[in-house]
């Protein structure tokens, strides 16, 4: 039986992390599963998941910094991180690491521009992500943005062994080019770092948060062409233009503020732990739906319509539910204690 967390986990990030978890699953299975043709709201709705991941990140950064080693212990997340996002781009994907640069790799050098940044006031800090975004609209302009993904499969790396590293992918048209998306990593340090004062004025700050939220969705539906899907991912953020970024700064800023009010860090009931299961798991989840999808839905399944996706994504989320509840019991627990350190960081476990 899954017992209540202690204090010592943020049952709130936990809770938004288990939400971008589900539509992740949901944006991640649609291309290789639902029939095509997918309704705006829907990659809307895809489209959340991403951005919310990378601002926790940053969030969870600032909130959990704290000791003498922690600068050593953070920038060895980062590297174990940056090892899970090459483990899943050729083990799982078959392909080349560091061509199209999935969100890991914008959530591990987030952790060290975070640590680089850690020491400066959140008043100069702020001016950092102001940058990310607006040099990543006019590096777009300046070198152009490729739609199409190219990627080399790891058979093919000595024939194109000039092309391996895309430095273009990694700062502008990859799935997630730093610019602009190291914005929300920074982002989500400095409202870690000055929540107090947002939740003491969040009835001026959350309508406003939502109002901004609100008036991008509108803009990206209504007032301009829906961008096509990429390789028939849905979500909406390819390009990250300018309004896409202002959609998910003010969902995420919103949300954590939101959660943050309603549940105290040290909430704690067995509803609670076992609804953010996948939450506290992340990192597997990732590792593991990736496998899933390439190696079973992409094979296997095709052209459903919503309602067989539905229940389809039902049996998904049980099955990482009930799998994710054996990783917590104590035997799991013991025998995961005996693998070593790196792989544990490696894999999620």
């Amino acid at each position: 039986m899954i017992e209540a967390k202690n204090s010592s986990r943020n049952i709130a990030v936990d809770l938004l992390r288990t939400t971008a978890i589900l539509i992740m699953l949901i944006a991640n299975s649609a291309p290789y599963v639902l029939q095509k043709h997918h309704a705006p709201m829907l990659r809307l709705f895809c489209s959340l998941a991403a951005p919310l991941f990378i601002f926790l990140s940053g969030y969870s950064f600032f909130i959990s910094l704290r000791g003498k080693n922690e600068f050593r212990k953070k920038l060895n997340g980062a590297f174990f991180l940056l090892i899970t996002a090459i483990l899943i781009d050729t083990v799982v994907w078959g392909i080349v690491p560091f061509q199209t640069f999935d969100v890991l790799y914008v959530i591990a050098f987030g952790i060290i521009l975070n640590l680089l940044l850690r020491k400066l006031s959140w008043k100069i800090k702020l001016l950092i992500p102001l940058a990310f975004v607006f040099c990543g609209h006019f590096l777009r302009m300046w070198l152009g943005y490729q739609f199409s993904v190219n990627e080399i499969r790891i058979a093919e790396i000595f024939s194109n062994i000039a092309g391996v590293f895309k430095w273009k992918s990694f700062l502008v048209d990859g799935w997630f080019p730093l610019f602009p998306w190291l914005a929300l990593s920074i982002l989500g340090a400095i409202v870690g770092e000055i929540e107090h004062h947002l939740i003491r004025y969040w009835k001026l700050a959350l309508p406003l948060f939502i109002l901004s939220f609100f008036s991008s969705v509108y803009y990206l539906l209504y007032k301009r062409p829906l961008p096509p899907e990429r390789e028939g991912y849905l979500e909406l953020f390819y390009p990250a233009t300018l309004s896409v970024m202002c959609m998910a700064i003010s969902f995420s800023i919103g949300c954590i503020l939101l959660f943050s009010k309603i549940f105290s860090p040290a909430s704690s009931s067995v509803i609670l732990s076992t609804v953010s299961l996948p939450g506290r798991h992340s990192l597997l989840v990732y590792f593991l739906h990736g496998i899933v999808i390439h190696y079973l839905f992409e094979l296997f399944f095709d052209e459903y319509n919503m309602l067989k996706f539905s229940l389809l994504m039902l049996v998904f989320f049980i099955f990482f539910y009930l799998l994710l509840y054996l990783r917590e019991t104590k035997k799991v627990n013991h025998f995961i204690h005996l693998f070593p350190l790196p792989i544990k960081k490696i894999l999620g476990l």
